[in-house]
């Protein structure tokens, strides 16, 4: 359940990170678009091969980064932001 649950949530970040407007990844530069839609791509294609050691490392220390900086860039696009919603 645990897999699925990281593979769900993977896919859902990735496909977030597809959808961003070009312009707003070219102003963001320090976030991994591109890393995040290829963990997604990894996952959802090719479910059965996926190095699970590698979700689990993303998981656990990519996406706590990913986090920080997505609330860094919200913060700087829209300086009402509720900082509240980091942690």
């Amino acid at each position: 359940m645990l897999k699925s649950a990281l593979a769900y949530q993977l896919t859902v970040i990735g496909e977030a990170a597809a959808r961003v407007a070009g312009d707003w990844r070219q102003r963001h530069p320090q976030i991994p678009w591109a890393k995040a839609k290829g963990m997604r791509n990894i996952v959802v294609h090719h479910y059965f091969g996926v190095a699970w050691d590698e979700v689990r490392r993303t998981a656990t220390q990519d996406i706590p980064a990913l986090r920080s900086q997505i609330a860094g860039v919200l913060r700087t696009e829209f300086p009402d932001f509720d900082a509240t919603l980091e942690s």
